[in-house]
C-alpha cells in the first residue's frame, strides 16, 4: 500500500514521506503512552485526593526524585493528614505515620565537574519543610543504608550466605568498605568496625550474629571526595558551621571519618586488599601447583 503511494509522489518527495510517516507512527505511539500514564495518574488521584478510598500506611524514601516541589508536597499532605491526602491538616496527624528512608548522601557525583544534590539533600528539605509548618521534628521509623549499622549486618549476612555455598572452612573475619564520601562509606564502615569491637570484647553478648572481627574502611579519592575539605575537630564547631554533611539522626565523631586506608581509587584499592590479606601469594602458589 505504501508503495503505491510513493508511486504517485515526485521523485524527490519519496525519500522525504517515509521518513514523515516513520516519524508520525513514533508520535501517535508517544501519545497513546502518555494518554494510558495520564489516565492512571488521574484514576488514583480520584481514589486518594477525592473519595480517600486509599489510606496510606507509611512513607518510604528511596532515592531523589525528578520533581522536587510536587514530591516534596504530596509527602507533607500525607503526614499531615494521617495518611489520607484528601482531607485537610489536623494537628491529631502527629506523631505522623511510619517514614522510612535509605540512601541518606548528601551529595553525588556525576558527569559534571561538582558534586550533584543526592537524596540526603531531599531528606533535609523534607525535614524542614515538616519542621517550618508543625514547629516539630520530623521522626523517621527507621534509617537504612549507609552508615546504618542495618546495611553493614546485612552485608555481612550476604558475604556468609555466599561463604557458606562456596564451602568455605575459614570464616570471614576482616570486612572491607570502599567508598568516595567519608561521611557515609568511611563513617558507616567505621560505626560498624565500633560495634565488632564491643561486640567480640563482651562474651555472651545480644545482637545479630556476627563472624567478623573488625571492618576495615578504604577511602578512594575519586567522586565527591574533596582533599581541600577540613574536618572538624570539635563537634560543637560541626554543629555551629553546619560542616557535617551527615544524617541529622547521626552524632558527629570525628573518629568515624578517618579513613583506615586512603587510595587513588577502586582498582587500587583491590589491589591493597590483595596485599593485606596476602591474596597474590596464594595465587602465585596455586598457579604453581597447578590448581
Amino acid at each position: 500500500m505504501i508503495r503505491g503511494l510513493l508511486s504517485f509522489l515526485p521523485s524527490s518527495s519519496r525519500l522525504i514521506f517515509p521518513f514523515l510517516f516513520y516519524h508520525v507512527l513514533t508520535w501517535v505511539w508517544c501519545c497513546l503512552l502518555n494518554l494510558r500514564k495520564l489516565l492512571c495518574y488521574i484514576y488514583l488521584s480520584f481514589l486518594i485526593f477525592h473519595k480517600c478510598f486509599l489510606v496510606l500506611a507509611a512513607v518510604v524514601l528511596f532515592g531523589e526524585p525528578v520533581r522536587w516541589e510536587t514530591n516534596l508536597q504530596l509527602i507533607i499532605d500525607v503526614l499531615l493528614t494521617g495518611g489520607c491526602p484528601g482531607k485537610p491538616y489536623h494537628q491529631a496527624s502527629y506523631p505522623h505515620i511510619p517514614v522510612l528512608a535509605c540512601n541518606m548522601d548528601l551529595m553525588w557525583m556525576a558527569e559534571a565537574q561538582s558534586p550533584r544534590f543526592g537524596h540526603g539533600t531531599f531528606m533535609v528539605c523534607l525535614e524542614n519543610i515538616y519542621k517550618k509548618i508543625t514547629g516539630k521534628e520530623l521522626k523517621y521509623e527507621a534509617l537504612m543504608g549507609k552508615p546504618s549499622e542495618l546495611t553493614y549486618h546485612y552485608a555481612e549476612y550476604l558475604i556468609r550466605m555466599q561463604a557458606a555455598q562456596r564451602h568455605w572452612k575459614e570464616p570471614i573475619q576482616t570486612l572491607y568498605a570502599i567508598g568516595d564520601n567519608l561521611m557515609t562509606d568511611i563513617y558507616g564502615a567505621n560505626l560498624y568496625n565500633r560495634y565488632l569491637e564491643e561486640k567480640n570484647s563482651r562474651k555472651g553478648s545480644k545482637g545479630p550474629p556476627a563472624t567478623a572481627t573488625n571492618c576495615r574502611s578504604v577511602l578512594v579519592c575519586t567522586g565527591v571526595y574533596n582533599p581541600h575539605t577540613e574536618v572538624p575537630s570539635d563537634t560543637r564547631e560541626s554543629i555551629t558551621e553546619t560542616v557535617f554533611h551527615g544524617h541529622r539522626d547521626f552524632r558527629f565523631d570525628p573518629a568515624l571519618v578517618e579513613p583506615d586506608h586512603i587510595v587513588p581509587d577502586a582498582d587500587a584499592a583491590v589491589d591493597l586488599i590483595y596485599q593485606l590479606e596476602n591474596f597474590f601469594f596464594l595465587l602465585e602458589t596455586s598457579n604453581q601447583c597447578g590448581l
